[in-house]
């Protein structure tokens, strides 16, 4: 998974440094600690690769990042952000504030490699963002009460 997660961060830095002044590149997310700090890592990895290449990584708490992002995103957005997949990356990809970044899929393959990922990241058929993790999601039962059933 790490090797995925350095390919989706380095496909999309790339893709925003072009645009960013000065090669710097505002990174928005919601890491907890272990996480914060293996991104960090893999950021530090990039940008001794890619000297000219500056990523600024500002961390939210997860409430916070919730209701900020609906705010940066009109007033002055970051270069990458991390958000959700699906139904939650809708509204922002309808109002035009998420790139289509299908080409960073189809030069890397990730279509192959990320099939499992690729419909909660295609909306109109473009992708609209790169997974970098997963979130295994449960369900939980009482057992006594199963058993009564």
């Amino acid at each position: 998974m790490r090797s995925i997660l350095t390919l989706s961060i380095s496909a999309i830095a790339v893709v925003a440094a072009s645009a960013a002044s000065a090669g710097t590149v505002k990174y928005y997310a919601d890491y907890d600690p272990a996480p914060l700090a293996a991104m960090q890592e893999i950021i530090a990895d990039f940008e001794a690769a890619n000297p000219d290449i500056k990523i600024e990584l500002q961390n939210f708490d997860h409430e916070g990042y919730k209701t900020a992002i609906r705010n940066f995103l009109s007033a002055d957005a970051p270069d990458l952000a991390n958000w959700y997949a699906g139904n939650r990356m809708a509204p922002f990809v309808t109002s035009g504030q998420f790139m289509d970044v299908s080409d960073v899929w189809e030069e890397n393959g990730l279509k192959d490699s990320l099939a499992s990922a690729l419909p909660s990241m295609t909306i109109d058929g473009k992708q609209w963002g790169v997974p970098y993790t997963y979130y295994q999601w449960g369900i939980y039962y009482n057992k006594d009460a199963y058993a009564k059933v």
